[in-house]
């Protein structure tokens, strides 16, 4: 009598091997949309600083280059300017604009540049 199917050793074995394929693929997997969140907000880092610095070339006069003198720029201020699209920011982190602005310091020690960061918004009052 010949049975056509599979035995059950034959399905285990099958079950066995698809675990561990798994089991070595899926931390790959996290890992990588893991770094490119971090590679997105460092990203998102430099585009903000980026338009903090276009608004402060364009706004120079509000900023008097006092001696260690610190401004914030609010990233609402940035975006409602047109400076920053509020799409590009939100990509990663949907807290950045209420949570973050950008801390602009007078650097007397290279001849009156401005040092940008991005702090977090209770940090910067």
């Amino acid at each position: 009598m010949n049975k056509k199917g599979f035995t059950l050793i034959e399905v285990l074995g099958v079950v066995i091997i698809i675990t561990a394929i798994a089991l070595l693929v899926v931390p790959n997997v996290v890992n990588r949309f893991s770094n490119k969140k971090n590679d997105i907000d460092k990203v998102n880092e430099e585009l903000i600083i980026s338009a903090a610095k276009l608004y402060v070339s364009e706004h120079v006069l509000e900023y008097p280059k006092e001696d260690s003198a610190s401004y914030c720029i609010n990233i609402n201020d940035l975006v409602d300017s047109g400076y920053l699209n509020e799409k590009v920011i939100n990509i990663n982190n949907h807290n950045m604009i209420n949570e973050y602005s950008v801390k602009v310091l007078i650097n007397q020690e290279t001849n009156n540049n401005f040092l940008y960061n991005l702090v977090k918004r209770e940090d910067c009052e």
